[in-house]
């Protein structure tokens, strides 16, 4: 069996062959030891891939020995297989989507999935996908991955409107068990936060029409006009809409 090993092409011995689950997919994965050698000693990767097949592995633990004197270096690497996630289709909820772009994660410490997908959308998807947001935890299949429904909450939502009248979005989910999982600060408090700016804003601009009206600077008409246009309230999707979702990505992560 041969791998390439920080650019080196080594031939390996393998020993102590494991199998283990995904955690993503629940497929059964490999993890073992190799042994060989070269001459002088080598950079440590953080993975390495297996020549026969192209499957990348994490090299998760190292040992090497040598003896004086001798330019033969052995090492040890202890690997294990890195699974290659495709997805082919997300649904949310009823919202079946190819993303434009896709990741995830497991969150070893609380074994929490995380994950992070870009979206096209159309009027009526964007319009579906708004609803899902305002409505709390939603079932999650990863067509290509797994299709083991998962519930999951939504941690970010940023999006923008193109010309074309196309909705691109990026998102982020958590997977929804919340006793075991600390949920990092996203839109819902950027937006209860913006709420009270707003309200303070409010506060002073109620306070200024009450003067310009004492003040008779503004006419019933235009009095009952602010008054029709304070009583609409806001959508909480607007605080999280931007210009350009391309821009807004290259400056942050969400």
């Amino acid at each position: 069996m041969f791998f390439n090993v920080s650019g080196h092409e080594v031939k390996v011995e393998v020993e102590k062959k494991k199998i283990f689950l995904s955690k993503h997919s629940e497929r059964k994965l490999k993890k073992f030891k190799i042994h060989f050698q070269v001459y002088n000693p080598l950079k440590i990767p953080k993975t390495v891939t297996s020549i026969d097949d192209e499957k990348k592995w994490n090299v998760i633990d190292s040992y090497r020995y040598y003896t004086e004197g001798n330019p033969v270096v052995r090492y040890i690497f202890e690997i294990e297989e890195i699974e290659k996630l495709n997805i082919h289709v997300l649904h949310l909820d009823d919202l079946q989507i190819k993303p434009d772009y896709y990741q995830e994660e497991i969150d070893e410490s609380s074994d929490i999935l995380l994950i992070k997908a870009g979206l096209i959308l159309d009027e009526k998807e964007w319009e579906y996908l708004s609803d899902l947001y305002k409505k709390g935890p939603i079932t999650i299949k990863r067509e290509g991955i797994s299709l083991k429904p998962k519930k999951m909450i939504f941690n970010r939502l940023i999006w923008s409107k193109s010309s074309k009248n196309e909705i691109r979005c990026a998102l982020s989910l958590v997977e929804d068990k919340v006793d075991h999982y600390r949920q990092p600060l996203g839109s819902k408090v950027e937006i209860e936060n913006l709420k009270k700016i707003a309200s303070s804003n409010q506060g002073s601009i109620a306070a200024l029409i009450d003067i310009l009206a004492e003040k008779k600077v503004l006419s019933v008409q235009d009095l009952e006009k602010i008054k029709k246009m304070q009583q609409t309230l806001p959508d909480d999707l607007q605080y999280i809409q931007v210009e350009d979702l391309d821009d807004f990505l290259k400056k942050y992560k969400i």
